[in-house]
């Protein structure tokens, strides 16, 4: 009889703790990290006891969008996060000015790529009338993973091609670099400069 219960309550606890996928929005209140979820928890307290991770969670802003790979405890509604599988940055949300053209980023899996037609400043993009011609977008699926130092890495894929890129953000500013997959010799810069940020 001890011996079933002995086994009942190492399955009780078991059942508690699993590894795997956590997807949700981070959350930094007085000192703490949170994951929001769907979940039966609402959110979890973020625990971890990785070096790299805790660099990738102090780069992260509050509401930035976070998938890891984690031990889940649904009985404390915690989290102990093994490693950072991509994130959804908040402050790359908005509208960008290039030398190329506009960039729009209005979630954390698109973007759009208008380019530049016949307008060559910030203020002349401002001013264009409502029945000016904007060229068709060039739309990109892409996705942000952490990176040493202030880098990010991103993934840009249209229907033919999938582009590597590092991103850094400046005060106003970012810069996507991109470069050629199978070399590694960077390809293009582009300096980007916030328009503004949605609504």
């Amino acid at each position: 009889m001890r011996l079933l219960l002995f086994a009942i309550i190492n399955l009780a606890a078991l059942s508690s703790f699993a590894i795997d996928t956590i997807t949700g929005v981070l959350l930094k209140e007085a000192g703490h990290v949170y994951l929001s979820s769907d979940s039966n928890c609402g959110r979890y307290r973020v625990y971890n006891s990785s070096f790299e991770v805790t660099a990738n969670l102090r780069k992260l802003s509050h509401g930035d969008a976070v998938s890891a790979t984690a031990t889940i405890n649904t009985a404390e509604c915690s989290v102990d996060i093994q490693s950072i599988d991509y994130v959804g940055l908040k402050r790359l949300l908005g509208y960008w000015h290039t030398d190329a053209g506009m960039v729009t980023v209005k979630n954390f899996n698109s973007l759009m790529i208008y380019p530049k037609v016949g307008v060559q400043t910030l203020s002349e993009l401002r001013t264009l009338g409502a029945g000016a011609q904007v060229p068709n977008p060039i739309v990109y699926r892409y996705s942000v993973l952490p990176s040493k130092g202030k880098e990010w890495v991103v993934f840009l894929s249209d229907s033919e091609t999938t582009t590597f890129a590092t991103l850094t953000f400046h005060r106003s500013t970012a810069t996507l670099s991109t470069y050629d997959s199978e070399t590694g010799v960077l390809t293009n810069e582009f300096h980007m400069i916030r328009w503004k940020q949605l609504k």
